[in-house]
């Protein structure tokens, strides 16, 4: 038996039996529920409002593989929602490569990317300034390369979305970049911001906030809103 901090996995004789969160069939799914272990809850402790944080809660666990944007000011859960959907996308990733019989018990290392913005510039800004010398720095944790040579579907979470430079800078142009390629791959972007959709949009511009919005349900703490992606049609606007 190999126990892991997510899952544990017990193989038999004939089969392969996953068992975690759910503990049912349902989780060789990879679109298997949001109910984490705890479930998710309004929370007191959050400066939202009971009736908006419900709002959110059924919005992720009825589209957890859906990608989102949090915008809002600090204390407002922001990063406890980004949290979650990062554990269940690890979830997701493993289930989905049990299910396959690919069984890589690393899968979410090779498909499920998570970093703060500002250390992924640094990093990028490293890598792009190393000369010659290769034997360091390392590569940076989230590239276009990664994203295209996922064995699954790729999912980024970025955390501090906040002002990296103006549209001709290279740190704008190496982030957008890494969203163009998710997007392109049908990958689940998840980021959270202390700006607001105005502030992003006037800070990159109306193009890039238009490549935000048609791939991502934006939640908005600062006036309780969520805008669903401009290019989905069934959709419900959430407003409390």
């Amino acid at each position: 038996m190999k126990i892991n901090r997510y899952v544990v996995v017990s193989q038999d004789a004939n089969n392969t039996v996953v068992s975690g969160w759910e503990r049912t069939a349902s989780h060789l799914n990879p679109r298997c529920t949001a109910d984490l272990d705890p479930p998710l809850a309004p929370s007191s402790k959050s400066r939202a409002s009971l009736e908006f944080q419900a709002g959110v809660i059924d919005l992720i666990k009825s589209h957890p593989a859906s990608s989102f944007v949090f915008c809002g000011p600090a204390g407002h859960g922001k990063t406890f929602m980004v949290n979650r959907l990062y554990r269940l996308a690890m979830i997701q990733t493993y289930a989905e490569s049990v299910a396959k019989k690919t069984f890589l018990f690393d899968a979410w290392n090779k498909s499920v990317f998570r970093s703060h913005v500002a250390d992924l510039l640094e990093e990028h800004q490293a890598w792009s300034t190393r000369g010659f010398d290769e034997s360091k720095p390392v590569k940076p944790s989230i590239t276009n390369e990664k994203i295209r040579t996922c064995p699954f579907r790729p999912r980024v979470f970025l955390t501090e979305f906040g002002r990296i430079g103006n549209a001709t800078d290279t740190r704008q142009k190496v982030i957008f970049g890494i969203l163009d390629a998710v997007n392109d791959y049908y990958g689940q972007l998840v980021v959270d911001s202390n700006l607001t959709p105005k502030e992003i949009e006037d800070i990159y511009g109306e193009k890039d906030m238009r490549r935000m919005r048609q791939m991502a349900w934006f939640v908005n703490y600062f006036d309780s809103k969520i805008t669903p992606p401009m290019e989905e049609e069934e959709v419900t606007r959430v407003e409390v």
